[in-house]
């Protein structure tokens, strides 16, 4: 199920962002320039690779500081 929100005329304060089938990076580069700045987000996943991926994008693209991936 994916839910998709306008929020063009509000400031997002906080993510957290569930990508159990969509690749998180589509999803993520479409999402986080809406995010105030140094608001923090979080992105799930249950495979390791598309994270990974997902985080080399956004450290390229220099979109967001001090990340890390954790595994429960």
């Amino acid at each position: 199920m994916v839910r998709i929100f306008n929020f063009t005329d509000k400031v997002i304060e906080s993510l957290i962002m569930a990508a159990q089938y969509q690749d998180p990076w589509t999803l993520a580069k479409d999402v986080l320039p809406l995010l105030s700045y140094s608001a923090p987000f979080a992105i799930y996943h249950q495979y390791l690779q598309p994270l990974a991926k997902c985080m080399h994008n956004l450290q390229q693209g220099k979109m967001a500081i001090n990340l890390q991936i954790t595994e429960p």
